[in-house]
């Protein structure tokens, strides 16, 4: 996965949050910011399982083990600064689901 395009994805999902969200109760993770990720994350012009997956099991990982304020912040690291490195914490999860998907 390419980090362009998992920026493409953060930022998309937490445009998703605030849109959502405006004055209300602190943001949590949504429907819609899932299929968000998701549309973000998987290239729509070729039909990549594997991809697909990875892509499916970082957002559900993310959902588990990262509260949403995390969340929003790793957005703005990476928006403030896209040549910077993954942080560490989608790193971990992109990594453990290489491992899952893999079934190692």
């Amino acid at each position: 996965m390419h980090r362009t395009r998992l920026l493409l994805v953060l930022v998309a999902s937490f445009a998703l949050l605030f849109a959502a969200c405006g004055e209300d109760p602190a943001p949590e993770y949504s429907d819609e910011n899932r299929e968000a990720f998701l549309a973000s994350c998987t290239n729509l012009d070729e039909d990549d399982l594997i991809q697909t997956r990875l892509c499916q099991c970082v957002y559900e990982e993310a959902e588990s083990s990262l509260d949403i304020e995390r969340f929003l912040s790793i957005e703005e690291e990476m928006r403030d600064d896209p040549e910077a490195p993954l942080p560490e914490e989608i790193v971990e999860l992109l990594a453990q689901c290489i491992i899952e998907e893999a079934d190692l």
